[in-house]
């Protein structure tokens, strides 16, 4: 070779590759104050972690001080209900906003700031809010989706002017929406690590990855558990998936998911801590005391803590190891057992693992009847997943994923945040509690599991409802001048695009109306409607929900079908149609029993 082209390639070529370019690291207080203003729109990420610490240093920074922020973020929680009382918000837009530990409920403050219209709350569902962002990320006008037409959701954004039904107009006789996309001032994302510039690594599952920083017109503020090497991050390029070019300002911020927690799926040396249930309980029975008892748990928790590392330090290190510990694959078996001895969980309630199977509640034969139908259905349809909803008709669809195991058809369980195949670990019955996320065959985000899994054809969905109607749609999102419920979730795109759907939801008038008061998902799909008194079903090519079955034994047991049928018919709020067919079922085995409560031995659902 040449000595000149030896000379450059020896220069050039043979020498360490460069590190990263500009250091972007500075304090959290000065990120928040040098990068959010009042006015702007923020994105909050939603992968498996979320950005709380920052959201806090916005709390600290913003307090009463009326910045009218619109805010984006997949799902509002725990202590995001500051948010709310500190007056910092115009609008959020989002899918899901309530509490969501122990178990999915409204919020009181959320519902009073929505009810006064002091907060503006736009709702989607999660997979219209991920193409939302992805047309902003791809710099689109809008993208065409299958979710949240013909819902009251659908129609109130088109009166917003951020959605349209239309024809499809490549002939299909089908109606399609159009999201606009959306494009927030700024982003804010916590990732499991980065280098100093902001090259960041987003472990698994993704849920909605980076779209929101792609999207933001001015770019990334991004807290980390850990700074690490370039050469690291090129030695785990597959996982890298923010680019220091969109990132303005990077905090180091341990533990900065807090409450949330951070995986460290493929990366096994890094650090990772599941979610602190204590805490999320405490904010939201705060909450339920009253305004004054909520002010003082944000003081204590948030605004009296002037930096992350006061608030690491207040939460002590027993509890960081414990969180840390209860992230790790094989904590369950240990956790299980020490639940069927009484111990008090995180949730102020006791362990407790019922013998038998003489005794069982409502719920107990609701999730049995549910599991039931959803195993036939599953065999009839040769369905091949099932999407299981946050709430308890998880519970159904875990305990339905054994009674085909052990029939010999396989089906894999997924959940929207991009959990495919995973198996549910007894214990802990929050969906995407940390035990069961090495479980899964894939990780991958919400446009793979609800945007290409869901709608294949081979799809049961699994989901709740907080009111149902005679042609089965349902309502998880409000009472409109009432109650604010939570919102749709991912349960309208699971719903819309599902090849069945069942749904568990208590009897009530209240609850089953001639039409519900919001549409958040269509019943086109619902098959069957499991309650704690009886089934109802709508064959294919029938509109209307018959009275199928109803139930022998327990506490919402019956003794023959005419006392049923008019219990069943005082508690639904139009003529209902009864089967000529009328089945009685069977009262739930101890083996259905008993998977059920180890579950959920905290009583979580099963109450």
């Amino acid at each position: 070779m040449d000595a000149d082209y030896r000379e450059l390639l020896q220069r050039r070529f043979l020498g360490n590759l460069p590190q990263c370019d500009a250091d972007k690291r500075v304090s959290l207080a000065e990120a928040i104050a040098d990068h959010i203003r009042p006015g702007q729109k923020i994105h909050m990420a939603h992968t498996n972690s979320r950005p709380y610490g920052l959201m806090h240093e916005i709390i600290r920074q913003y307090w009463q001080k009326d910045p009218q922020f619109e805010i984006a973020m997949l799902s509002f929680a725990d202590s995001c209900v500051a948010l709310f009382l500190g007056g910092m918000l115009k609008k959020v837009v989002t899918t899901l906003v309530g509490d969501l530990w122990p178990s999915p409920s409204p919020n009181p403050f959320v519902n009073e700031a929505w009810l006064s219209g002091a907060v503006e709350i736009e709702h989607w569902s999660i997979l219209s809010y991920a193409e939302r962002l992805l047309a902003g990320a791809l710099r689109l006008p809008f993208l065409v989706t299958r979710s949240m037409v013909g819902t009251t959701m659908a129609a109130d954004n088109q009166a917003a002017g951020t959605f349209q039904e239309i024809d499809d107009p490549f002939g299909s006789k089908d109606k399609v929406g159009l999201v606009s996309a959306y494009r927030p001032d700024i982003s804010l994302i916590h990732v499991a690590a980065c280098d100093c510039a902001g090259n960041a690594i987003i472990t698994a599952p993704l849920g909605e990855s980076a779209l929101g920083p792609y999207a933001a017109k001015e770019g990334v503020i991004l807290s980390t558990d850990a700074i690490v090497s370039t050469d690291y991050l090129r030695r785990n390029n597959h996982l890298v998936k923010i680019p220091a070019s969109i990132v303005k300002a990077v905090v180091e911020l341990p533990m900065g998911s807090h409450p949330r927690g951070v995986t460290n799926v493929g990366v096994p040396e890094l650090t990772q801590y599941a979610e602190d249930y204590q805490y999320m309980y405490e904010v939201n029975w705060a909450a339920r005391r009253g305004k004054e008892a909520l002010i003082e748990w944000i003081d204590e928790w948030i605004l009296s803590c002037e930096t992350h590392d006061a608030f690491i330090e207040k939460l002590g290190a027993e509890r960081v190891k414990r969180l840390r510990g209860k992230a790790q694959a094989n904590v369950w078996f240990e956790e299980t057992l020490s639940a069927a001895t009484g111990e008090l969980g995180e949730n102020d309630r006791h362990g407790e693992l019922p013998v038998g199977a003489d005794s069982f509640l409502g719920s107990e034969m609701m999730l049995v009847a549910a599991a039931r139908k959803q195993a036939e259905l599953v065999r009839e349809l040769k369905l091949k997943n099932i999407l299981a909803g946050v709430g308890a008709a998880n519970l159904s669809a875990w305990l339905a994923s054994h009674k085909l195991q052990d029939t010999g058809h396989a089906v894999q369980i997924m959940a929207e945040v991009g959990y495919y195949g995973y198996e549910p670990r007894p214990g802990d019955p929050y969906i995407f509690n940390f035990k069961n996320t090495p479980t899964c065959i894939m990780t991958s985000d919400i446009l793979n599991i609800l945007g290409q899994m869901v709608p294949n054809g081979m799809n049961l969905g699994s989901l709740g409802a907080a009111q149902v109607d005679r042609l089965a749609n349902f309502n998880s999102t409000c009472i409109p001048g009432k109650m604010h419920l939570l919102g749709s979730g991912g349960g309208n795109d699971v719903a819309t695009n599902s090849k069945a759907v069942v749904v568990t939801a208590y009897l009530g008038k209240g609850k089953f109306k001639e039409n519900v008061d919001y549409i958040t998902s269509p019943g086109t799909n619902v098959r069957c409607v499991a309650t704690d008194y009886g089934i109802f079903e709508k064959p294919p090519g029938e509109e209307e929900l018959v009275l199928t079955t109803y139930y022998t034994s327990g506490p919402t047991g019956f003794a023959n079908a005419e006392e049923a049928v008019a219990k069943i018919r005082s508690h639904v709020g139009w003529d209902l149609v009864v089967s000529q067919h009328l089945t009685a079922m069977e009262a739930p085995s101890q083996e259905e029993l008993y998977i059920l409560r180890l579950y959920d031995p905290f009583k979580q659902f099963l109450r």
